[in-house]
């Protein structure tokens, strides 16, 4: 199969209902959540929103890039990630590019 007849629009994905409920699930189950490139834009947000709030017992915790993104808008992000589910830790920072954050965390991550 090429792979030209893989890809698909955003509208073609918003109609796939299975695979927003697989999206979904994932995020509210994941135990590490990392945002690389993510624009944060309500549609996006609402898409990969979990149903459900998770319980006491499955926390997570969230990492995003927000390369050269205002204070403001990086307040912004994280009360949106927040929002997604019940976090132990939520680490946004305008400095980091994708490589970055991986510098930041990545030995963290390997725990």
């Amino acid at each position: 199969m090429k792979s030209s007849s893989r890809i698909r629009t955003f509208n073609e994905e918003v109609e796939d209902s299975t695979k927003i409920e697989e999206i979904r699930d994932a995020v509210g189950t994941a135990s590490r959540i990392i945002f690389l490139g993510f624009h944060f834009h309500p549609q996006n947000m609402e898409l990969i929103t979990p149903n459900t709030q998770s319980g006491a017992a499955d926390l997570g915790e969230a990492y995003a890039t927000a390369l050269n993104r205002s204070p403001a808008d990086v307040n912004l992000i994280m009360g949106q990630v927040v929002r997604l589910r019940r976090l132990t830790a939520c680490n946004i920072d305008s400095k980091w590019d994708c490589a970055g954050l991986f510098r930041e965390f990545g030995t963290t991550w390997l725990g």
